[in-house]
This record gives structure tokens, sequence and C-alpha cells, in this order.
């Protein structure tokens, strides 16, 4: 039987106005060992700046970023068009720049998937910046993007996936 080959997994991001956390939000994220897709949002301050010096550091070739130029205050929109965007990919994990999330979960994305693949969506708590403090909250973030037909993001404002089956 031959082994099947492993899901394409990718973190994105969305961010603007973050130069405080951008440098240490994409390092951070590589432990993963995917690539990041920085989606950066008519940022008024050092953020893009900040972004295209680590995208052009050789060192850093899993980093990557596109301009997402989109003039409403809807991020389920903007969730929607990063997928769209990222088909490419089996899996999308999205972050916000202040979130950090176990280093463990981070360095086994594919092992979950492996030992739930029948999952269309996975949840687990979230460490906010710069509190500090894993909040009890669970948060919908590890997506399935090949059904990317069956998930869609909604709210305006701490937007959620909503996830319809066939």
């Amino acid at each position: 039987m031959a082994k099947m080959d492993k899901p394409k997994i990718c973190i994105a991001m969305h961010v603007r106005n973050e130069e405080a956390l951008i440098v240490d939000t994409m390092n951070y994220y590589q432990q993963a060992n995917v690539p990041v897709y920085i989606y950066h949002d008519e940022s008024t301050d050092k953020t893009l700046e900040l972004v295209a010096k680590e995208i052009t550091d050789d060192t850093k070739p899993w980093l990557h970023s596109l301009a997402l130029h989109s003039p409403e205050e809807d991020f389920a929109r903007k969730k929607n068009i990063i997928m769209q965007d990222l088909l490419d990919y089996d899996y999308i994990l999205f972050v916000d720049c202040d979130e950090r999330f176990d280093p463990w979960f981070l360095r086994n994305l594919h092992e979950t998937i492996e030992k739930y693949p029948d999952y269309i969506a996975y949840k687990f708590p979230r460490i906010n910046l710069p509190h500090g403090k894993a909040y009890p909250v669970y948060q919908v973030r590890f997506l399935k993007n090949h059904d990317h037909h069956e998930i869609s993001w909604i709210g305006k404002l701490h937007e959620t996936p909503y996830i319809t089956t066939a």
C-alpha cells in the first residue's frame, strides 16, 4: 500500500499596524515548519517595512508577504479572501499578530491531522499578548481548506468560522 503524502499546511496572518509585534510573531511561527503568509492591509506604521525586511532575508524562505487591500473593517470577509487565495493548501492555521499557540501544537500540526483525519476544524486555547495569559476559551483557527466551500468566516469583528456539512 502506498503511503499518502502529508497534507499541505500553511499559516496565514492578517496584519495592520503591528510594528511592535510583527518581527517576533513571524519568527515565533517558524517553529511550525510550514509556510507563513503575512497579509498586510494598509498599515500606516512601519509594519510593511519590517515585513519586507524579513521577507528578503535569505534564511527565511518559509516567509511570504501579500497585500490585502480591503478598506472595510470586515475581518471575516478578509479571512474568506485569504482562504480562496491559499487553495493550494489543505489546511490553514489562522493566527493574529498578538497571539501565540502552544509550541508542541505548532510542531505537531501533521500529527494532529493524522490523529483526527475526519475533522474539518480544530480548536485550541490561545495566549494573547501582551497579557501572556492562556484563556480558557478555545478558538477555532486550524481549518481544512480543500473543503473551503463548507467553511466561511462570519462576523465583522471577532470573526468565527461557520461550518456547514453536505
